[in-house]
């Protein structure tokens, strides 16, 4: 593997660094804004320029940046310049790199002074793509310093056949005093224009032959996200152009990739082999076709040059045993076509996911690749939707029948497919849910000694299965027992808590549920509480807390990202010995974006307490509008997640309790039970703890 990525290196154009005067087809532009408070600017330093300028006919894009050291930190984090190229299409050309200060340029740079370093910026996401950076330390920087700096990247990426499509973002982290772009493109060129929250307005003039869009904005402050915004969701200004006319332009240009070619020998064995093993069955061969691409060739993605979008031929991804998501989309459909199943690759982006449709037409639009199947259908009943599945060909370890796989929420994809014209909804396919039982057995004595025990049972089905499944398949069961054993020591540390046995797990990979059940021993259970005097034993619903967003008493603005879809079902349940009654409770809202609900019951059965939770996302946002009720409703489920269980000390040394009335606690919610137990009569408080103040104070 690694000879093979250096021979991609040394395939690649030699990079280097030019030094050229600045390109007399620039858009001339004065510097100009206000310097910034200090609070406006982190890392001792702020941009007072960034002027952006786009030729089409050049394929040149230049930069022209100034960057002003303003403290002694600045002069740690602000002495580097480092620029990103891809040596494959692209050169890149310095105009100048001055240092100025008190008014006087006090260095000029040389050629010599680059360094060009691999950049993988990707790799741990077993992708390479490349890129090096060009970059230079720069000599004596002092507090007070300019660092100005221009430069030019020649040459665009083949793969789009020379169109163009691009974001002009002018949101900032920090202040930045100008920002300017500048689009020149022949008259010729029909670009296509749509802009998002208010950016600057464009001026558009004609020169010779050419039309210049310039864009021009000063005083520039970061606008800020509120917390738990969607991946989606973006409030800063910025323009998005592109050379599309429509979606069956990009169709167009995306199915020249994937044609599919005459297949190997070897490849049309593994076919043959797939076959034989389905044994007629279409279903069954979907099934097997995408296990093979998903679990046997391994992900990993060469995507320099036009390889970034340009998928590997089936057979190299085969002989290969590796490929990214389009080489793994490709190969896929080469399998299924080859047994006569229609297929299709999908365009997908897993940020925007179904705000996609708030873009204009362009390959930029998607970063990722899956498949469509129509699934066989003997009895043609199948109808619209319901006549295909989705496959992500870079899941491993699914589960499930073909019918049965899970695809993840992408919302809405492009399908590559002849006469294709518009973007296409995706449909929830087996998103799957989880159950988590946990089962306490809270000792009847109060001693020091006494040992009670818990019990979690998990299932995990469909698309969570498959989720979990992948995660324990790359972990050590040993460490994975460590961890939950440090759950429960942490969030009930009111016990003394050891593993009674080792952690079971059932894998029920055809029906795609996967199993866990834990068991545990806990030790002195009950705790005293000196100022109540009384024995208490709490159960806290942290899992579910996990799941939820508590927001802080402020006006929302932004959307809140729910994580969707999500959908669990929580019991906890409390044995004790003896005969309980408690007042029930119930309660459920259902509102657009999720159904929350709530029920505390006595099980005589069992003898035991029973908190049943159940909670599901019905979408991935909250809106603004909306946010004032959620807070209420969190605020309700979050009164009903910490809970006590009491004792009168007397009870707990075995003598009789006769004063009732002291057990009840104004303003609290609770729970009353006598307990006839062999020796002694006692009295049992139930209660829930309101701690919303102090579990949303977490999220403040």
């Amino acid at each position: 593997m690694l000879a093979y990525l250096l021979l991609a290196h040394d395939a690649l154009a030699t990079p280097s660094v030019g030094i050229k005067p600045v390109p007399s087809w620039i858009v001339p532009v004065t510097p100009g804004g206000k310097p910034p408070s200090v609070k406006d600017f982190s890392d001792g330093y702020y941009f007072s320029f960034i002027d952006t300028q786009v030729h089409l006919e050049k394929k040149t894009t230049y930069q022209h940046i100034i960057r002003q050291i303003a403290s002694e930190t600045g002069v740690q984090n602000g002495s580097e310049i480092s620029v990103v190229f891809d040596p494959s299409y692209e050169h890149i050309d310095f105009h100048k790199i001055l240092v100025w200060r008190e008014g006087k340029i006090i260095s000029i740079m040389k050629a010599s002074d680059f360094k060009l370093i691999p950049v993988e910026t990707d790799r741990q996401r077993f992708i390479y793509n490349g890129s090096y950076s060009a970059s230079v330390v720069l000599n004596d920087i002092r507090k007070g310093d300019k660092i100005e700096y221009a430069y030019s990247i020649t040459g665009w990426n083949s793969v789009f056949q020379n169109k163009y499509s691009n974001i002009l973002d002018f949101g900032v982290y920090d202040y930045v005093a100008h920002k300017h772009y500048a689009v020149v493109a022949e008259k010729s060129r029909k670009l296509y224009i749509k802009e998002f929250n208010k950016p600057p307005k464009k001026t558009i003039r004609k020169e010779n032959k050419s039309s210049i869009y310039e864009w021009d904005l000063k005083d520039i402050k970061n606008i800020k996200y509120q917390d738990y915004v969607p991946s989606w969701f973006d409030n800063q200004p910025r323009i998005q152009l592109t050379e599309y006319k429509n979606w069956d332009e990009v169709v167009k240009w995306g199915l020249e990739f994937y044609r599919i070619p005459e297949l190997s020998g070897t490849l049309k064995l593994q076919i043959q082999e797939l076959k034989k093993k389905a044994n007629g069955n279409r279903n069954a061969y979907i099934e097997l076709a995408s296990r093979f691409v998903q679990d046997e060739i391994r992900y990993l993605g060469i995507e320099t040059g036009e390889n970034s979008h340009r998928p590997q031929s089936p057979d190299d991804v085969f002989r290969q045993r590796y490929g990214d998501c389009k080489d793994k989309a490709f190969l896929l459909c080469a399998l299924l076509k080859a047994n006569g199943i229609d297929s299709d690759p999908l365009l997908v982006d897993t940020n925007k996911r179904s705000h996609v449709s708030d873009y204009l037409p362009s390959p930029a639009d998607f970063n990722h690749v899956v498949v469509r199947v129509r699934m066989a259908d003997e009895d043609k009943k199948m109808k619209g939707e319901k006549a295909f599945i989705f496959i992500d060909a870079t899941y491993s370890m699914q589960g499930g029948t073909a019918s049965m796989l899970h695809f993840p929420a992408y919302g809405t994809g492009l399908l590559l497919r002849e006469g294709q014209d518009d973007l296409i909804p995706i449909p929830l396919q087996n998103s799957g849910y989880l159950t988590v039982e946990e089962e306490f057995n809270v000792p009847e004595s109060t001693a020091a000694d006494a040992t009670g025990s818990l019990v979690t049972k998990t299932i995990y089905f469909e698309g969570e299965a498959d989720d979990f499944r992948s995660q324990f398949q790359q972990g050590k069961v040993s460490e994975l027992e460590e961890t939950y054993l440090d759950y429960y020591r942490t969030n009930h540390k009111h016990a003394e808590w050891e593993m009674a046995d080792s952690l079971e797990y059932y894998d029920q990979r055809e029906a795609n549920n996967f199993s866990l059940i834990e068991r545990y021993a806990m030790k002195n259970p009950w705790q005293y509480d000196s100022t109540r005097q009384k024995y208490y034993f709490s159960v806290f619903s942290k899992l579910l807390y996990d799941q939820v967003i508590s927001l802080p008493n402020k006006p929302r603005t932004d959307p809140m990202f729910l994580k969707f879809p999500y959908h669990l079902l929580y019991t906890i349940k409390i044995l004790m010995p003896g005969f309980w009654t408690v007042d029930e409770d119930e309660w459920k809202v259902k509102r657009e974006a999720y159904e929350i609900s709530f029920k505390s019951e006595f099980d005589k059965e069992a003898n035991a307490w029973m908190l049943n939770y159940e909670y599901k996302t019905l979408r991935d946002h909250i809106t603004p509008e909306e946010s004032d009720l959620y807070k209420k409703d969190i605020a309700k489920l979050l009164d009903n997640l910490d809970h006590e269980l009491t004792k009168p000390a007397s009870a707990g040394n075995g003598e009789n309790s006769k004063d009732l009335s002291s057990m009840i606690l104004g303003g609290v919610g609770f729970f009353v039970g006598l307990s006839f137990m062999l020796g002694f009569f006692g009295i049992v408080v139930f209660f829930s703890i309101k701690l919303v103040q102090k579990l949303a104070s977490r999220f403040d």
